[in-house]
């Protein structure tokens, strides 16, 4: 998948990577890479939830990789892993 902004829409956000995911699957690629937790951060930082209901989502999905860590700095002990 592209790069996701850090935001719960359906408009490039959280809420178009299970649609994004289907689509893929359905055109043949069924191991699709989803982005990253939490976005790309580029425009603004995720909240807490928004970071814990994407890792949610990806947990589910072929792979998990981090663009923002959960040990960062933004978020406190009841996010880290």
């Amino acid at each position: 998948m592209l790069d996701k902004d850090s935001v719960w829409g359906y408009n490039n956000g959280l809420k178009s990577m299970i649609p994004t995911l289907l689509h893929f699957a359905v055109i043949g690629y069924p191991f699709t890479l989803p982005d990253m937790i939490g976005g790309n951060a580029y425009g603004e930082w995720p909240s807490k939830e928004l970071f814990l209901r994407w890792l949610g989502a990806n947990i589910f999905m072929p792979s998990v990789q981090f663009s923002i860590t959960p040990w960062d700095d933004h978020y406190d002990a009841e996010v880290d892993i």
